[in-house]
């Protein structure tokens, strides 16, 4: 009986320790959205990480990084066949890196017919809709705390 109870006893303090492991607690998460551009008069979407500590850390300012596609990408590009959110978040486990806000915004149009880039071209102002739109946009969104003018650009 007492084998029993220490038994129990021993499973319940490793439950507990278990519990506190923090792969339990808060995940880094990825957002995709849109935003409609005046200067472009479509919508773009964009892909968004946001780091483990952000739902936690509300007043913690966060470096931002915004990676941009190659010619036949797409804002989910850099997360769906690159693995951003798992790479990012094995590097700041292991102290390779710190914690950021990532941003891959997409900039071409459809690939059968017409691709666009991140400049400016007749007929598509990506350039001037990237920065006067929507890196002030990124920087005033609900879930952003961005540490600017740390900004870089891959």
């Amino acid at each position: 009986m007492k084998r029993l109870i220490l038994s129990l006893f021993a499973v319940c303090l490793l439950w507990m320790a278990n519990a506190q492991n923090p792969a339990w607690g808060p995940q880094s998460k990825v957002v995709t959205d849109s935003i409609y551009s005046q200067v472009l008069k479509a919508h773009r979407a964009y892909t968004i990480y946001l780091p483990q500590s952000y739902s936690n850390e509300t007043d913690r300012k966060y470096p931002i990084l915004y990676l941009l596609h190659g010619m036949s990408g797409v804002n989910t590009s850099w997360f769906t066949d690159q693995r951003v959110k798992d790479v990012m978040d094995q590097l700041v486990a292991s102290g390779e890196a710190c914690e950021m806000i990532i941003v891959s915004p997409n900039a071409g149009g459809n690939p059968a017919t017409c691709w666009n880039g991140y400049f400016n071209m007749p007929g598509w102002a990506y350039e001037d809709f990237f920065y006067k739109e929507f890196l002030p946009y990124i920087t005033t969104v609900p879930y952003t705390n961005l540490a600017l003018p740390t900004i870089y650009f891959l």
